[in-house]
């Protein structure tokens, strides 16, 4: 029988379901050192990240985000420390050695708005998280392999122009002993490859982009909106094959 994780999905301080689907994954397959990797975080319960919740269940870990004022908002009920960082493909290595990052731990999650891709696919091998969300352009259809521009610099406009489709990512994933299982909200769901060997468990739609993107399209408060796709024709992007 297959887990078909999106039933799980459950918003408890999460943006979406993201909070049930991680809370499942974490039940099938069991934890190491309940460590997490997130990146923006506010450092609040409202924040509307994806480890707020994961502290319920006795996880912590390091929590990066580019200012103290996300947004330009002043944040008054931050609980939980923030190390303010500007996070890049350029210096995400230095980041995790500066912070002391382990080898392996449990839970990587990257929400910065843009550049994202190139974020994970430059952290060095060595670093191994067992399960990886990372946060996807919904507005671009899966089989569009796009990828934003590598830009060091990339502060986000507040458009829909950043970041990479779903097809790009899970190409990513598969490059780097991933699959994808699950697309709750806003955010891809991956478990390593090993782990999932390990477990013996069976993902309903695993590695399937359209069909994952056909089900998050018919969640109840979920979007994707397929309008306007000739802008994600133009020469800006870029396939992913130019940087795996």
């Amino acid at each position: 029988m297959s887990i078909d994780l999106s039933s799980y999905e459950k918003c408890v301080l999460s943006q979406g379901g993201q909070d049930g689907v991680i809370e499942k994954i974490f039940e099938l397959i069991g934890t190491t050192n309940k460590y997490f990797v997130e990146f923006g975080s506010s450092g609040t319960d409202e924040g509307m990240g994806n480890t707020a919740y994961l502290r319920r269940f006795g996880f912590d870990g390091l929590l990066m985000d580019g200012s103290d004022k996300p947004y330009g908002q002043e944040v008054h009920n931050r609980k939980y420390d923030v190390k303010i960082e500007m996070v890049s493909a350029g210096n995400i290595n230095s980041l995790f050695e500066k912070y002391s990052v382990p080898e392996e731990f449990d839970l990587l999650a990257i929400d910065i708005d843009g550049q994202d891709f190139h974020v994970w696919n430059t952290i060095d091998a060595k670093y191994k998280p067992r399960v990886v969300s990372i946060e996807v352009n919904m507005h671009i259809e899966a089989g569009s392999d796009k990828v934003m521009p590598l830009d060091n610099n990339w502060v986000w406009k507040g458009d829909d122009q950043s970041g990479a489709s779903i097809t790009a990512l899970k190409k990513l994933g598969e490059k780097k002993g991933y699959s994808l299982v699950a697309y709750p909200w806003s955010d891809l769901m991956f478990i390593r490859n090993d782990i999932i060997a390990s477990s013996g468990i069976s993902f309903a739609n695993i590695n399937n982009e359209y069909e994952l993107q056909r089900i998050n399209e018919k969640t109840p408060g979920n979007f994707w909106f397929p309008s306007n796709q000739a802008r994600y024709t133009s020469s800006w992007w870029e396939p992913s094959s130019k940087f795996l």
